[in-house]
């Protein structure tokens, strides 16, 4: 029998098949990994701006859709069978560096529960401020709704606003501000929709 003989061409190719191979499986373990930890990143920072004792069911579990211009899904926070927040991940659009995804939590009522930032790409030491690891800038935004305050101090303080700037960094807090009271619009507008349960 005579023996298979194989070209380099045909060695590298297999070899090259081989670690495709390998760093595709890597790469999705990896992706699974990650995703995971961001979830569980997500519910923690939930959690900090609304606690656990304060709704009793299965939060994750029941993702709802809001139709405005765009759909946008929330979930919603019962207790006791009663409405108490609705949670949405949102995007503001317009940060320094792009991009700024943060949870908020809404009431009924239309006020803010809270708001965490999760993630950014803004620059470090100026408009990572929004993180409430480094200030507690964002901590302002608790209890406010669209009549508390005023609609034109919806601003920073340098625009005749009522929220701190940053020095140095203004373009991060207006799109967080711009974002948050758009998300304060949107829950007025279909408050409704947001916060009837829906039929099983």
């Amino acid at each position: 029998m005579r023996p298979i003989r194989t070209s380099p061409a045909g060695i590298v190719l297999i070899f090259s098949l081989i670690g495709l191979g390998l760093v595709t499986l890597t790469y999705d373990q990896s992706k699974s990994r990650i995703n995971d930890n961001e979830e569980r990143a997500t519910e923690a920072m939930i959690h900090s701006i609304l606690p656990y004792d304060q709704y009793d069911n299965a939060l994750f579990d029941e993702p709802l859709t809001v139709r405005g211009s765009v759909p946008i899904r929330y979930y919603l926070a019962r207790l006791q069978g009663q409405p108490v927040a609705a949670i949405f991940m949102q995007v503001a659009p317009n940060g320094y560096n792009g991009n700024i995804h943060f949870v908020a939590a809404i009431t009924p009522d239309g006020h803010i529960s809270g708001i965490r930032v999760v993630s950014h790409h803004e620059t470090p030491g100026l408009g990572d401020l929004i993180e409430t690891s480094k200030s507690n800038w964002i901590e302002q935004f608790k209890g406010l709704s669209l009549n508390n305050p005023q609609e034109n101090l919806w601003r920073v303080k340098r625009d005749g606003g009522q929220f701190d700037q940053f020095a140095g960094a203004t373009i991060t807090p207006r799109a967080m501000i711009e974002s948050v009271k758009a998300l304060l619009n949107l829950v007025k507008e279909h408050r409704e929709e947001i916060f009837t349960l829906p039929e099983q």
